[in-house]
């Protein structure tokens, strides 16, 4: 827990935790009532999680998108238009939602298979995806923790917008 306490430092590595964590979580919990459950009847409130906030994922990416691409438009290749460090610090904030997301996507692509590796046996499969459950919870409750009593612009992004503001001025 220490590792991932120190990882949580920073106000969007925890919230980088805290999604990986939820899919272990969820995934966990997926295989687990697979296994367990009738014809794996049970799985069903793990996939409506998972399809809610994929649904939830795609809408803040494409708001995410469309106003990544207003910035680029209004402020690319016009040199005497020089963007203030609010819009910056807001396109290096939309941008940070897409590396999420994409973080979160990936592993939701590579954690199923370690509870489908058929080269181990069905305890182990069972043990692994109890463990992610383990492990995915520890993950949310310490990124979560991490940042009670924190303003967020302890984040890196808001280093960026001292330089962003820094370079306005020149």
């Amino acid at each position: 827990t220490l590792e991932i306490q120190e990882f949580c430092n920073d106000y969007t590595r925890s919230h980088m935790v805290e999604s990986i964590g939820w899919v272990y979580q969820n995934c966990g919990e997926y295989f687990v009532a697979e296994a367990t459950s009738f014809w794996g009847l049970g799985t069903a409130y793990s996939n409506i999680q998972s399809a809610t906030r994929s649904v939830s994922h795609a809408m803040s990416m494409a708001r995410s998108a469309y106003n990544i691409a207003t910035f680029m438009k209004q402020n690319v290749g016009d040199e005497n238009n020089k963007p203030s460090a609010d819009n910056v610090l807001g396109t290096l904030k939309h941008l940070t939602s897409f590396i999420l997301y994409e973080i979160e996507r990936t592993i939701k692509l590579v954690v199923p298979k370690c509870c489908k590796d058929t080269d181990v046996s069905a305890e182990q499969r069972l043990e692994r995806a109890k463990n992610l459950i383990s492990l995915g919870r520890l993950m949310q409750e310490t990124a979560i923790n991490s940042r009670q009593g924190k303003p967020e612009d302890s984040d890196n992004l808001q280093r960026l917008y001292g330089i962003v503001e820094t370079l306005n001025m020149t």
